[in-house]
């Protein structure tokens, strides 16, 4: 008789793809390793294609959230860093130290990052590797502190702590026009194309005009409404279509979250829940036109949907801390900046306990300092504490590993 041992790598391409298809990612980039004929199998982007929508933080599915990366993943690639994301693999780099103690705000684009605390105002050039000396925009503010800022198209737009929005030029650096818009600090402000909101310590919402750009950026003094609030208003957030917007309020006197028309300023509606005192909400984010995630005192994030205006999803911090931040790649992926030792807290909305925690202390940073903004795209997570700008890369290859995934139950 014939020796006919059965041998895989005789096997039709065909088939050997469907078998591959049951495979994890990890076991593939093992079996690229066997012989010739497997790796180009794999190496091909058909392999990776079905796979290519499962990872988290990684599956580019929003075109907003494309708008914050620096650079766009292959199929194959989104695995590898998806991973480096759930465990704990990679890099941190301190990018800003500030001696004295802020509350700062951060914003992020593909190609910059943008940091405001005391009475700096910073933009930087996302290089590769990053670097603190590609420094973009830097204003300094002589007569009073930035509270918040707002990035639109030719311009910034800032908000201080005498109530002034202060309008900067964005290509050179200088200060083109200041409006008196609130008699007390402006504490959150968020912009759409067409307007600008605002909220103050003085309890009451504006709506001003966007600067518009003719021969020369026009910027207006008047604007459109005032909204009384009985409330300390903590955040305020347009949603992706420019029609409405969110109000997280203190929740000392009224609830903590209500929804405005835009063109009216009427409120549409009032999210009824068993909220406890004090349950004021820091920080909102739209996933989309009839979903709004939020945090807060409350510890919980919760996900809202406005069609049936309920509470329809939520996620207890693990540490029961305060939640001063959110930040979403608006499908299924959620990182939360907490009160407690400079800790970030990674989540999935696809499971009820959070994937992976990232501690942002550096060397020499023995302070237990809230993480007060953050902002991640697909391979960089930027935090901004009461004296550190931080960054994680999670595309660099690296042996060390800082997985507390489960330390905290």
């Amino acid at each position: 008789m014939t020796d006919r041992t059965l041998n895989i790598t005789a096997f039709p391409s065909e088939l050997l793809i469907i078998i591959f298809e049951y495979c994890s990612a990890f076991d593939l980039v093992k079996l690229t390793q066997v012989c010739k004929r497997f790796h180009e199998i794999i190496e091909k982007d058909l392999i990776w294609l079905k796979k290519s929508h499962l990872p988290l933080v990684t599956n580019q599915k929003s075109g907003r959230f494309l708008e914050r990366c620096n650079r766009v993943l292959c199929n194959r690639s989104k695995w590898r860093i998806s991973y480096n994301w759930q465990y704990g693999k990679y890099t941190k780099k301190l990018l800003h130290q500030q001696y004295i103690k802020v509350i700062p705000k951060l914003r992020m684009r593909s190609h910059e990052l943008w940091w405001c605390g005391n009475n700096l105002l910073y933009g930087f050039k996302r290089t590769i590797p990053f670097s603190i000396d590609n420094v973009i925009f830097k204003c300094v503010n002589s007569i009073c502190d930035f509270s918040t800022f707002v990035l639109m198209r030719d311009c910034v737009i800032t908000g201080d702590s005498v109530g002034a929005l202060r309008y900067w030029s964005y290509d050179e650096c200088k200060r083109i026009h200041v409006t008196s818009a609130h008699a007390d600090d402006i504490i959150t402000m968020d912009a759409t194309s067409e307007v600008i909101l605002t909220s103050s310590a003085d309890k009451t919402i504006k709506v001003f005009p966007a600067p518009v750009k003719d021969d020369e950026l026009k910027c207006y003094d008047y604007y459109y409404f005032s909204i009384p609030i009985t409330d300390k208003v903590w955040s305020i957030k347009a949603d992706v279509k420019g029609t409405k917007f969110a109000v997280g309020t203190s929740a000392n006197t009224i609830k903590p979250l209500h929804i405005y028309d835009i063109e009216q300023c009427v409120c549409l509606m009032q999210l009824n829940h068993n909220w406890r005192y004090g349950a004021g909400i820091l920080d909102m984010v739209w996933e989309n036109p009839h979903t709004l995630l939020t945090c807060g005192y409350d510890t919980f994030i919760r996900k809202w949907d406005l069609r049936c205006g309920k509470c329809v999803n939520s996620w207890a911090d693990p540490t029961d801390a305060t939640l001063y931040c959110i930040s979403s790649d608006y499908n299924h992926t959620m990182i939360t900046g907490t009160q407690f030792n400079c800790m970030a807290v990674l989540w999935d909305q696809r499971q009820r306990e959070y994937m992976q925690l990232y501690f942002m202390k550096c060397p020499g940073n023995y302070d237990k300092s809230p993480i007060y903004s953050l902002d991640f795209d697909n391979i960089n997570l930027y935090s901004a504490t009461d004296r550190y700008l931080v960054e994680l890369n999670f595309y660099e290859n690296t042996k060390q590993s800082l997985n507390y995934n489960g330390v905290i139950k």
